[in-house]
């Protein structure tokens, strides 16, 4: 473990240091946040066998069909190659099939029917790697595939072209669908635009934070903040300029609400949004966009109603299920139920004979280790180290509930700690936290801790339309607590507090100060 002193020694600043040392971050990171670089776009041969396809296509006249995914990476992704391929003229054509209906990636049935209408290319992006049964038709077919896909590759993939982070230089290792899509877009087409759609993706796929994607955040944001895109800015609920966290909290969710809710707007109309230039109906689209995620909101507080047991859970890995639970919310509780816990948790919708749900785990864990034995049980799992996606047979559930128990019981999976800071006003002030702010964007790799306040004296309580703002001082520093986690004002009545949450600066009325969204209290 790497010392306290180098960090203060290399950085020479208190409290970046203790971020640093937080994130036990190695001296190649150091150096990227002491020397920022722009990194541009790899130029992989991968990436050039694919751009000579596409422009043998459009001189050839051939349609392309463009096939992504329901969540907010797939739909990036997708926006980018259709936005960039009509600028050039091209024939193209695109789908994102319905998370209930068809499930994940590329069918057999959007095959056939593309090939059916003309199509001679496939770009399928976000998805593609276990499309085993899509491709042969494809091959079949003489049919050329060009994927770009960041997800798990468990055996050959019988495609044309295969571009996925594991063959990429060591800078683009951690790229996500998105950002494949954008470097390819950028061999045939440069948009700013494009790069912005990129960096949102980037954040909510929780992708790490250095190397290419390091830049590409950077200046995703710095041109959204510039130029104002109309289709991002409309989702936003908030005039301020949007940083890597605004992103997380005010469009992401937004995006994703699409996917989940598909029965309220076709998560194919996203990609027609995020292409358009229409400024009328970029607005109009964006207000029924904000709709259904305040719908989304709804459903979800009723499932989280329904999972109190799991805070009491013995087990180390939760599993919860339900007949009424919305397939489409499930991630979105396990991953507020990990945060509650600090432990995986497994959220199923019991529906049609099958168990079908998400599974969430905190920082440090890797789920595809972890349940590696149970996955003889299931019926489709597919994702990353920290989320995926399952769905279990319903003659094996007990089976795989029991499994899991078996294989991980054991294990204190809820030992790692949150990673968090205590407030002291000498080390967190306004003039540090401000020079802090300078090594954005904070994120997966480079965390920035909750802040843990102790002893705070609270001096004033108001009523919020969804919980409680309170005014504490802590050691002489005046702090503005914002609680919505179903706080109760009595809680409070001790006066004193003992509270953990994110820290941010806010200014009112010309006075700059911190303010606390509290996530656990005492």
């Amino acid at each position: 473990m790497i010392s306290k002193t180098h960090y203060i020694e290399k950085m020479n600043d208190a409290l970046l240091a203790e971020i640093c040392y937080a994130n036990q971050l190695d001296d190649d990171q150091l150096d990227q946040l002491l020397s920022p670089m722009s990194i541009d776009p790899s130029s992989h041969p991968l990436f050039i066998l694919a751009r000579d396809r596409i422009l043998k296509a459009l001189q050839n006249k051939e349609k392309i069909m463009v096939c992504g995914d329901y969540d907010a990476d797939g739909v990036c992704s997708t926006s980018i190659l259709v936005k960039t391929l009509r600028d050039l003229g091209a024939q193209v054509g695109y789908y994102i099939p319905h998370r209930f209906e068809e499930g994940y990636g590329l069918s057999p049935k959007t095959v056939d029917l593309a090939l059916k209408k003309g199509y001679t290319l496939f770009l399928i992006v976000d998805n593609g790697v276990s499309a085993y049964e899509a491709l042969d038709k494809l091959n079949e077919a003489k049919i050329d595939s060009i994927i770009l896909d960041h997800h798990e590759i468990t055996k050959d993939v019988p495609c044309t072209i295969l571009i996925h982070p594991n063959y990429l230089e060591s800078n683009y290792k951690n790229s996500c669908g998105s950002a494949l899509a954008y470097m390819l877009s950028t061999h045939l087409k440069q948009n700013d635009y494009l790069c912005t759609l990129a960096a949102i993706a980037t954040i909510a796929d929780v992708m790490d934070l250095w190397g290419y994607n390091r830049s590409l955040v950077k200046q995703g944001l710095a041109l959204l903040n510039l130029n104002n895109y109309p289709s991002i800015i409309s989702l936003s609920d908030k005039a301020d300029a949007l940083d890597e966290l605004g992103v997380a909290f005010q469009i992401i969710p937004k995006i994703n609400a699409i996917g989940r809710m598909n029965d309220e707007l076709s998560v194919n109309a996203l990609v027609e949004y995020f292409c358009s230039e229409d400024r009328f109906q970029i607005l109009l689209k964006a207000q029924q966009i904000k709709a259904i995620n305040e719908k989304r909101k709804t459903v979800n507080t009723s499932m989280m109603a329904k999972t109190k047991s799991a805070l009491v859970d013995p087990h180390a890995v939760i599993i919860i299920d339900d007949p009424d639970f919305h397939e489409g919310i499930v991630g979105i509780t396990a991953g507020q139920l990990v945060r509650k816990t600090n432990k995986p948790v497994i959220v199923l919708a019991h529906k049609d004979g099958s168990y079908k749900g998400s599974i969430r785990a905190p920082l440090g864990t890797d789920l595809r280790e972890l349940l590696k034995d149970c996955m003889v049980y299931t019926m489709r799992y597919g994702g990353h180290a920290l989320a995926a996606g399952i769905e279990i047979a319903e003659d094996q559930y007990d089976a795989f509930r029991l499994s899991v128990y078996a294989s991980t019981d054991h294990l204190d999976l809820s030992s790692s700690e949150r990673m968090t800071l205590l407030f002291d006003p000498k080390l967190i002030n306004i003039e540090s936290y401000t020079r802090l702010m300078d090594f954005k964007p904070f994120g997966q790799g480079f965390e920035l801790p909750e802040v843990e306040i102790d002893k705070a004296l609270v001096l004033s309580s108001n009523g919020l339309k969804n919980g409680y703002k309170w005014q504490v001082n802590v050691k002489g520093s005046l702090i503005d607590v914002l609680c919505f986690n179903n706080c109760d004002e009595t809680q409070f009545d001790s006066r004193v507090l003992h509270l953990t949450g994110r820290l941010s600066l806010n200014t009112f009325r010309g006075k700059t100060g911190f303010s606390i969204v509290a996530e656990s209290w005492l």
